[in-house]
């Protein structure tokens, strides 16, 4: 075999393995979103915290029910409690990043908010997580949010 057919060889199995890879780590779950946010909440401290409906949702992240497939979302009544959390299975991937946009503007308004007269909202809310996983994104503002991180990429 000669040398350039031995690196043709070479490269397409490195191809091969590169995809293979990157499918992998870019590759959804096949569980439903109930199989995913269940053990994610039961490893969530909600206090006085409660599940919220779709008009709070809507109003809070301006997305609503209509654009994912499914979705929790719980917070507090209180405009001074920054504790919340986030669960989504979005229709698509291209639904994700839009959903990731429209979590990062509401932490940046609410650390803009808070930054000046609730430090300990504030320090709660430089320690929130964002972690997207295929159609799954988790958006988490608690005292242990990485409890919770571990729940969700175990629940994947």
């Amino acid at each position: 075999m000669s040398k350039e057919k031995f690196s043709q060889i070479l490269c397409v199995v490195f191809l091969a393995v590169f995809i293979v890879i990157l499918l992998v780590q870019n590759g959804g779950s096949s569980k439903t979103g109930e199989e995913v946010f269940t053990p994610v909440i039961e490893s969530f401290e909600m206090g006085e915290l409660k599940v919220r409906d779709d008009k709070t949702l809507k109003k809070e992240f301006s997305f609503g029910e209509e654009d994912v497939e499914n979705v929790v979302y719980i917070s507090s009544d209180s405009i001074m409690e920054v504790r919340e959390l986030l669960l989504v299975e979005a229709k698509s991937k291209d639904d994700v990043q839009k959903i990731a946009e429209s979590i990062q503007s509401r932490v940046d308004s609410k650390k803009a908010l808070f930054k000046n007269y609730a430090p300990e909202q504030s320090a709660l809310l430089e320690n929130y997580v964002l972690v997207k996983k295929g159609k799954f994104i988790l958006y988490v503002v608690s005292d242990s949010p990485q409890t919770v991180v571990k729940a969700f990429k175990k629940a994947l």
